[in-house]
Order: structure tokens, then C-alpha cells, then sequence
């Protein structure tokens, strides 16, 4: 193995190890339950061979029947084929999981989560695979253009819900299609919350990581942020940024009992206010469908925008409140207003206001 394939390698464990959901729910696990293996290793694969899989072999050693609700894997890559029907006590049933090894190069390590129908960690499956990538050309493989001769794998990076003191990391790859070497240096713009490391040189025909991680301060309970990257390519900045985001919350443990929230309309159309000059207002409504009280822990609220729910609100059971904006000066596409809640399936949903077109 090469030293880049071994730093491709090291890099994609930490991805998988620095995951924050990926043992978000082993706060409650089922006891009795057991697998005939939680690791399963691919050995030597194909990137342009496709999907593997392989049937884990869950056994319900308790005293209640077990449904497998979902599945939380540490990234895309890895799905897992759920049975349709609960498993009863004594009885096993397979858990398929398939891992794509597209974009992987090297040793991969993944792993997803099951979870019960209330919420509860059924255990952790793992998958290994040493993966050889494909012979296609760099254009072929690298949907981005960044510059002259020089892609990217991917320009809008995720990293999704983060819990308060985690840290993610990702990998995107840069790849230089010329015959010469090209120099490249990183340069953010936005929070302080992300960090990046790549290569300062790539050779020519070759690509190389660039590791990005998110750290989320530990006093911070709910945040989002979004950040922007311009590559630098020999002191040239490229035409194209990349940009990363993330969710800072506490989310809340699925159960039958939840909160679950339903909004109507999906987006507001922001209409004059005609007693006021210049003033445009709008309104969507919440409804709490759940059993506990709909919580509004946190609001993000663009500046000069009036909102009528504050943080620290509760939609109790089957009620439903209006969530009403007043602007005065209002983007030409409008602005989102977020909101963290603690519905577990929408720890987090951005409410949508848009300028009327006539």
C-alpha cells in the first residue's frame, strides 16, 4: 500500500470513529439481543464493481418482540435492508447491509446503527473493505470543475446534526488533470469552527484529501453554521468555492410519546402590509401532531425580521400557532427563519417566507 493509500486509509477511520450519531442512541439499549457477528470484512474489492453486501444475523434473546425501525450509518455509503415484520422472542432474522465503495480508495471502515421501533440501540454493525479505485480518468470520475485542469469531488459538504462538544471530519478529494504540479492552499471565510488540512502540492495526474472537521463548542446547545473555502491553485483563486455546514442540537430520543411537528404551508408568501409603507408580513402554521408538548428551544431569525414565537414556547398536544413575520427590508428571495425543537425526527426545520410575484 502506498503512503497516500495509507493516509486515504487513516483518514477514512477517523471519518467513521469522530461520527456523533453513530452512537447517539446507545443511551438505551435492549438487553438479550445479540448478533452471530458485528464485523464483516469485504477483503479486496472493486470500486467499479459496485455495492457488496453481506446478512448479519440478529437473535432476539429478550422477552418482547423487537421491530427494527431504522438504520443510522456513519455515512451514504453504508445502507441496511430492514425486516418488515418485528421479531419475536427466541426468533433471528438477517440484517442486509450494503456498503458502495465508490470514491473509496484503500481500507474503509463504516458502520450503521440499528434502532427499535421505541428508540432503542439494537448494537453497531461494522464493514471493512480494501478498495481498488477504478481506472476511469480524473474528468471522468470528478463532477467539479474548479479551475483549469484542476477538480474537486464534491463542493457543497453536509456534515448534518452535531452535538454539542463533538467533532466531525469529512474528506473531499482535489485532483490535478495537467502535467505539471499545482500548488494549493485553502482560505476560509465565515465561522471559526472549521478546520481543514490537504496537501500543499498536488503532482500531476494525481488527487489528494482534504480533511475537514467541525468542532462544536461544548456550551453551545443550538447552532447552525455554514462556512465558505475558496481554493487557491498556484495563487490563483478558482472560480468555483466549496461550502460546508452543520447543525449544533441535543436531539431527543424517538419514542411513542414525542412531539412531532407539522407545518402548513410548506413556504409563506410575504405580502404588503397596506396600513404600513413598506412593511411585508407572512404566517405559517405549526401544529404539534406528538403526545408531549412541542418545545421552540432556540429561534434564528434574520435581522430586521419581527417574529412572533420566542425561545422557550410550547405547542401543547393537537394545538396549533401561528408563526407570523414583519419585515421591512426583504431580500428579493425572500429569508428563512430556523427553528430548534425537540421533535426528534425535526430537531431542527427552517420556515420559509418568499416574496409574492405577481
Amino acid at each position: 500500500m502506498t503512503t497516500r493509500v495509507q493516509i486515504l486509509s487513516f483518514i477514512a477511520a477517523i471519518c467513521c470513529i469522530m461520527n456523533p450519531w453513530t452512537d447517539a442512541h446507545a443511551q438505551k439499549k435492549v438487553s438479550g439481543v445479540r448478533f452471530d457477528s458485528t464485523v464483516w470484512d469485504f477483503g479486496n474489492i472493486n470500486d467499479a464493481e459496485g455495492a457488496v453486501s453481506h446478512v448479519f444475523m440478529l437473535m432476539n434473546g429478550s422477552s418482547e418482540s423487537i421491530l427494527v425501525r431504522r438504520s443510522v450509518p456513519s455515512c451514504s455509503c453504508i445502507t441496511a435492508h430492514l425486516p418488515d415484520s418485528p421479531i419475536a422472542p427466541g426468533e433471528a432474522a438477517g440484517i442486509e447491509v450494503f456498503f458502495s465503495p465508490s470514491g473509496s480508495v484503500g481500507f474503509t471502515h463504516r458502520s450503521i446503527e440499528l434502532v427499535d421501533s421505541h428508540g432503542r440501540s439494537l448494537g453497531t454493525l461494522y464493514t471493512n473493505a480494501d478498495v481498488n479505485p477504478s481506472n476511469r480518468s480524473i474528468q471522468e470520475r470528478y463532477p467539479i470543475v474548479l479551475d483549469l485542469n484542476l477538480y474537486v469531488s464534491r463542493k457543497d459538504i453536509p456534515f448534518g446534526y452535531m452535538a454539542p462538544g463533538e467533532s466531525v471530519t469529512k474528506v473531499i478529494y482535489i485532483a490535478n488533470a495537467s502535467d505539471k504540479p499545482m500548488g494549493i492552499e485553502l482560505m476560509g471565510y465565515g465561522s471559526s469552527l472549521v478546520e481543514y488540512v490537504c496537501d500543499p502540492v498536488v503532482a500531476p495526474g494525481d488527487e489528494i484529501p482534504v480533511m475537514m472537521t467541525y468542532k462544536m463548542p461544548v456550551q453551545e446547545q443550538w447552532m447552525s453554521v455554514a462556512d465558505t473555502i475558496a481554493v487557491m491553485s498556484d495563487g490563483h483563486e478558482s472560480s468555483v468555492r466549496l461550502t460546508t455546514s452543520a447543525l449544533c442540537l441535543t436531539r431527543e430520543v424517538p419514542s411513542a410519546d414525542a412531539a412531532k411537528m407539522r407545518t402548513y404551508p410548506s413556504s409563506a408568501n410575504l405580502r404588503r402590509t397596506f396600513h404600513v409603507f413598506g412593511r411585508y408580513s407572512g404566517t405559517i402554521e405549526i401544529t404539534n401532531d406528538g403526545r408531549k408538548d412541542l418545545v421552540i428551544y432556540q429561534t434564528e431569525v434574520p435581522d430586521g425580521v419581527e417574529f412572533s414565537i420566542a425561545p422557550g414556547t410550547r405547542i401543547r398536544k393537537g394545538e396549533t400557532m401561528q408563526a407570523v413575520v414583519k419585515a421591512s427590508a426583504v431580500p428579493e428571495k425572500g429569508f428563512r427563519i430556523g427553528l430548534f425543537t425537540n421533535d426528534p425526527d425535526r430537531p431542527y426545520k427552517e420556515l420559509i417566507y418568499n416574496i409574492q410575484t405577481l
